[in-house]
């Protein structure tokens, strides 16, 4: 049994339709047929890997294939990185990824 790792976001009026081991998906109905969708995505598994893949980094060198330098959960990246990433807004991506408040979801050290 998969642990539950998040509350009723509707504060009791929700049901839990699907769980896995990173996220819950929570409906609740609003009114007849009209339904509200809450998905909850636990970050800790990906946040920890992040830091033993850095770790495994230490020492070596951006290259001229790709490096992956982050992994970004899901609600994040369409949050944040997708309509930067629409919009073409590299500059914005970068300052995400650099910044040390998102430092938890590098992989690999320096500035991009």
């Amino acid at each position: 049994m998969i642990p539950s790792f998040s509350t009723d976001p509707f504060g009791g009026d929700g049901h839990l339709i699907s769980k896995s081991e990173t996220i819950e998906t929570w409906v609740k109905e609003v009114s007849p047929g009209v339904y509200v969708k809450c998905e909850s995505e636990w970050v800790g598994p990906i946040l920890d890997q992040n830091q033993e893949d850095l770790a495994n980094n230490q020492g070596k060198r951006f290259n001229d294939e790709m490096t992956r330098v982050a992994s970004i959960p899901l609600g994040l990246y369409f949050d944040k990185i997708a309509p930067a990433r629409k919009e073409g807004d590299q500059d914005y991506i970068k300052k995400i990824l650099n910044d040390s408040d998102y430092s938890k979801l590098r992989v690999f050290k320096g500035n991009l």
